[in-house]
């Protein structure tokens, strides 16, 4: 009725779906041990870097040059691989650029990504899907500033003025290729780069599956 007043308490909401009950068993029991070993961590704490793989062994071969990176980028940081299949525990068994490795099914990466960044779990998530995204997480403090600057440039993209030339292209097959070409970030000390990007059609669009990026050794500024 109009102008009806409504007693405190009446009005009720709908109930939030608790996103960790959405998952299967096996996939609960999987993300609760792997946030309960993030939790119990022992020893001197050490800025943490959470990377987040997808798709099969061959997509987790080319994630060893982005592991690499990391390793030399973020030198004091324990780098955990979070990868869904099991067949690369032969991969990355002692593998000198991750301290650990979480076999997580990916229906539970969303959610693992959600709590860590509500525990402040990590200092920094790297998703690898088509591209590479990085995500500060928010109240932690592991990373140092030259570290932090480091992700916020990778966040913000290419600069302005950034020149790419000399483009290649190697087709693999109807629905692959391989694109080469040399790049120049502009700034202060301008970056020579060779670039080579793997490009995959799916679905009739065509997506940026991995991207290797080569410093030019005659550039002094591109050794760090």
């Amino acid at each position: 009725m109009d102008g009806e007043r409504v007693a405190p308490g009446t009005l009720s909401t709908p109930p939030v779906a608790d996103p960790i009950a959405q998952l299967s068993v096996d996939e609960r029991e999987a993300l609760l041990g792997a946030l309960e070993a993030l939790r119990s961590g022992s020893g001197p704490q050490r800025p943490r870097l959470l990377v987040y793989g997808l798709g099969s062994f061959g997509d987790a071969l080319q994630l060893t040059p982005l592991l690499h990176c990391l390793r030399r980028r973020f030198a004091q940081a324990e780098v955990i691989l979070v990868h869904p299949h099991s067949l690369v525990r032969c991969l990355f068994a002692g593998h000198e650029d991750i301290d650990r490795l979480i076999v997580l099914p990916s229906p539970a990466h969303a959610t693992m990504r959600s709590l860590v960044r509500a525990e402040a779990l990590a200092d920094l998530l790297v998703e690898c899907r088509y591209v590479i995204q990085y995500s500060l997480v928010s109240g932690s403090a592991g990373l140092t500033p030259e570290e932090r600057e480091f992700v916020e440039s990778a966040q913000a993209g290419m600069p302005k003025d950034t020149r790419a030339y000399d483009f290649h292209v190697v087709k693999l097959n109807d629905d692959s290729a391989v694109v080469a070409y040399n790049l120049i970030v502009p700034g202060e000390h301008p970056r020579y780069r060779h670039m080579a990007d793997t490009w995959a059609k799916i679905d009739g669009q065509w997506k940026l599956k991995f991207r290797q990026i080569t410093p030019n050794l005659w550039s002094a500024n591109d050794l760090d």
